[in-house]
């Protein structure tokens, strides 16, 4: 596979990815994302400017189609992200009810103990499946999502063929 079509492969939701490739695609984003703040900071450009909005898109487009192949290739479906994501907003809400119950306003006062406290316990569940995602087996056999991944850790499944249809 060519790099070019290994790079437009990492922006499509198909196929699969195995720990050693989200890990990493997940060091190479990082290293883009600084490598783009450095840029922009060294032109001081604020990172709210909006130029910095399609690196931002692109970032966050190919971490979530990282994490859809990570998810095929457990043989589960797009829609546990949507059910994670649901999960975390319930999670952060409650979290949130219990920080105002514990520390009052305080909780909502950046770099109080409350808001710390807060933070973390709001973003635990998010790194446990993170590590989650980094570090259980995918299925061992092609599913129907593709082929087990190859040595780069990514795997794409194989096209459709139409057959065409005989006329009466």
């Amino acid at each position: 596979m060519s790099h070019t079509a290994f790079i437009l492969m990492l922006f499509s939701p198909k196929g699969r990815c195995n720990p050693c490739g989200l890990l990493k695609l997940a060091l190479v984003l990082l290293a883009l994302q600084a490598l783009a703040l450095a840029v922009f900071l060294a032109l001081d450009v604020p990172i709210e400017n909006p130029l910095f909005l399609p690196f931002k898109v692109a970032f966050l487009w190919l971490a979530a189609t990282a994490t859809l192949k990570r998810l095929h290739d457990l043989g589960l479906g797009g829609q546990w992200i949507v059910y994670a994501l649901l999960a975390t907003v319930l999670w952060t809400v409650v979290m949130g009810i219990f920080a105002l119950a514990l520390y009052g306003v305080e909780a909502s006062v950046p770099g109080s103990p409350g808001f710390l406290a807060y933070a973390i316990a709001s973003s635990a569940p998010l790194v446990l499946a993170a590590v989650y995602l980094h570090c259980v087996c995918g299925e061992p056999d092609e599913n129907r999502f593709g082929p087990v991944p190859g040595p780069s850790g990514f795997s794409m499944p194989e096209p459709a063929v139409i057959m065409p249809t005989a006329r009466a």
